[in-house]
């Protein structure tokens, strides 16, 4: 895929030579519209200024240890400072607090606060990594009003690595190597049916359904997600079609230039401009 810098310019070398190959065959060239191939202009650093960057979030975000337990459940935090330098699941979950589920019926029950629907969710959690390393997959089960709604998928596939005194600092998947780090990753889903409305209860559930031998829950993300935006997408297709266009027009180009080429009264130097205008064709368009 072309980026829209580069097809100017290698559409501006191409009407070089094309130029060039015109002034040879006695063929004027027309001016190319004021502005058509404007540079951007400069963007000064630090502008946006600091007072207006950063993010504006469409979601919100519950944190799990202020749920409300059930079935056991319980709350592993950071109580003490870490004794070792390698890192621990409570180091690196936000708040340094997270929600365990290990057995069945053990859930982290939340009310949707929002005044907003909830479409669409967001989980911040880690389940078990396999014996040998690289991952395992499972579910875990979302209840709405305490109504199972849907089975949640998770891995642990891009988690839990694996540092020691032979392996430190790196980024290995062996647990054979060391302790782990890199414990929490990110699942999301659209809620199947309906959305969660506001004042309904929605939690997060081991069920005997539910394979992996724990669940720790950190965070969920919460979003009243829009419909797609026809808008933008038209943008975008309208955009794909001028990228083809301006294609098309650098292919019309380069045969103007091949028959302009075949009507030079120096055959061998019509053969080689012929040649060096396929090369640059093919690498071009």
């Amino acid at each position: 895929m072309f980026r829209g810098m580069d097809l100017k310019r290698r559409l501006g070398s191409v009407l070089a030579v094309f130029s060039v190959i015109a002034a040879l065959a006695g063929v004027p060239m027309l001016a190319a519209a004021p502005g058509a191939m404007a540079a951007t202009s400069y963007q000064a650093p630090g502008t946006p200024s600091p007072s207006v960057a950063g993010a504006t979030t469409p979601f919100a975000t519950y944190e799990a240890p202020e749920g409300a337990l059930g079935g056991g459940a319980s709350v592993v935090s950071l109580t003490s400072a870490p004794t070792s330098e390698y890192d621990s699941p409570q180091g690196e979950a936000d708040g340094h607090a997270y929600v365990q589920l290990t057995g069945p019926g053990q859930s982290v029950q939340w009310t949707n606060n929002t005044g907003q629907p909830i479409n669409f969710i967001n989980v911040r959690a880690s389940i078990p990594d396999s014996s040998a390393g690289g991952g395992l997959t499972a579910t875990l089960d979302l209840y709405v009003n305490g109504t199972f709604r849907q089975a949640l998928n998770m891995n642990s596939i891009q988690s839990w690595q694996y540092e020691g005194n032979n392996n430190y600092n790196g980024s290995d998947q062996n647990p054979a190597d060391g302790d782990p780090r890199d414990f929490w990753d990110e699942f999301h889903a659209f809620v199947t049916g309906a959305a969660i409305p506001p004042g309904a209860t929605f939690s997060l559930q081991k069920d005997s359904t539910n394979t992996a031998s724990f669940y720790w829950i950190n965070s969920i993300d919460l979003w009243d997600a829009p419909a797609p935006d026809a808008v933008r997408i038209g943008e975008f297709l309208k955009k794909r079609g001028h990228l083809q266009k301006t294609r098309d027009t650098g292919r019309q180009i380069v045969d103007s230039m091949l028959s302009m080429i075949g009507k030079l009264p120096c055959k061998a130097e019509a053969k080689e401009l012929a040649f060096f205008v396929e090369i640059m064709a093919k690498r071009e368009f």
